[in-house]
């Protein structure tokens, strides 16, 4: 069967997003001990807040389709990549 031109399926990778539960990891990871902190599982230290990636987000759904679908997109703050 042909791919439906009208719908996407990708994955959007965010980064940190300032949440409620990411703030309790970050207290978390601060009073672990060095070895699980939460900096070996990600390659940016930066929190970023949930409307920037909100607005992101929503602009997303104003590209086509074919554009996106298969894709893993990764925020930055230029865009995404």
């Amino acid at each position: 069967a042909a791919a439906d031109p009208e719908t996407a399926v990708f994955a959007v990778l965010p980064g940190r997003v300032d949440t409620p539960a990411q703030r309790r990891l970050m207290k978390a990871a601060g009073e672990a001990p060095a070895a699980f902190r939460l900096d070996r599982f990600t390659s940016s230290t930066e929190v970023r807040p949930a409307g920037t990636i909100g607005v992101a987000m929503a602009a997303l759904m104003f590209r086509p389709p074919v554009e996106l679908n298969g894709r893993i997109l990764r925020y930055h703050p230029e865009g995404w990549g």
